[in-house]
């Protein structure tokens, strides 16, 4: 798995629209696309397990093969949006301001799940 991303710096009609850049995105959504964490390991699988106590509150599990990951570095929850400066290595948890209900779970700035 790639570690980083050397951005297109796109300037209208200076930057080439050319194979080599546009296959330069290809590859890297294909490297996305191929480390992406699967469902069964979010939810219900051997990641993160999200479940309801006997009073009705969620609760939240994230394994130890998760946490020990060199690509993870803890998790954190807040609300509404991803704040601009995130820490790219930890799963964010988006509640609602209002409800408190999750909404969204990311990772590396990328939604890998949404209600």
């Amino acid at each position: 798995m790639k570690t980083s991303y050397i951005k297109t710096k796109w300037v209208d009609n200076k930057t080439p629209v050319n194979a080599k850049n546009l296959n330069k995105i290809e590859e890297a959504l294909g490297d996305l696309y191929e480390n992406a964490i699967g469902k069964d390991e979010i939810v219900g699988g051997t990641g993160i397990d999200i479940d309801t106590d006997e009073e009705g509150q969620k609760v939240l599990g994230v394994s130890d093969s998760v946490m020990m990951s060199n690509t993870c570095s803890g998790f954190e929850f807040i609300e509404d949006e991803l704040p601009n400066n995130y820490d790219r290595n930890k799963i964010y948890f988006i509640l609602d301001s209002e409800t408190k209900t999750l909404i969204k779970i990311m990772l590396n700035g990328i939604t890998i799940f949404e209600v």
